[in-house]
């Protein structure tokens, strides 16, 4: 009987370890992967990102090109399936076709599983500028029409003003 059970336990720790051992193997295999959406914008865009295939609950530090130029800080954590989503903003790159990439291995990361991922983003030109159109000239006090309606109405309201005092005057006097 207790032979029995030490066999037992023996062979569910080695099941146990077994296990582990290809679970561990299964996420090692995992190929990282990243897909944008959208994939081409202006400087400047909203990217959605997501990742799938890194190791479960590490940090992936994004950036473009290179880097030497992180999207976010520190980055998006994957979950306990490897996977993330997050959305960036691509900085204000010259038009052509540029790297998004998320990786594990970046600068000031602990040790960790390394995986790496990157696709592509491509930065359309924007509108060229068109020029403004030059500023009219001010016009000079008293050209407009407002202004006329104005110095007109006041000289009017003189003109009652005085014909009024006037007859006043006689009549009173």
């Amino acid at each position: 009987m207790i032979r029995a059970a030490r066999l037992a336990l023996f062979a569910t720790v080695c099941g146990l370890a077994l296990w582990t051992t290809l679970a561990a193997a299964g996420v090692a295999s995992s190929t990282p992967s990243l897909t944008l959406n959208p994939t081409s914008g202006l400087p400047n865009a909203k990217v959605s990102l997501s990742g799938t295939g890194f190791p479960p609950n590490e940090i992936v530090g994004l950036y473009l090109d290179s880097p030497n130029l992180f999207l976010q800080a520190p980055g998006p954590r994957a979950d306990a399936q490897g996977a993330f989503t997050t959305s960036i903003t691509v900085p204000g790159a010259s038009p052509g076709a540029h790297q998004v990439c998320g990786d594990t291995a970046y600068p000031g990361a602990p040790p960790q599983q390394p995986a790496k991922a990157c696709a592509q983003f491509v930065v359309i030109a924007g509108p060229s500028p068109t020029p403004s159109p030059s500023p009219s000239p001010t016009p000079s006090a008293g050209s407009t029409a407002g202004q006329w309606t104005f110095t007109i109405a006041a000289i009017a309201i003189l003109i009652v003003a005085a014909l009024v005092t006037g007859w006043w005057a006689r009549r009173s006097g």
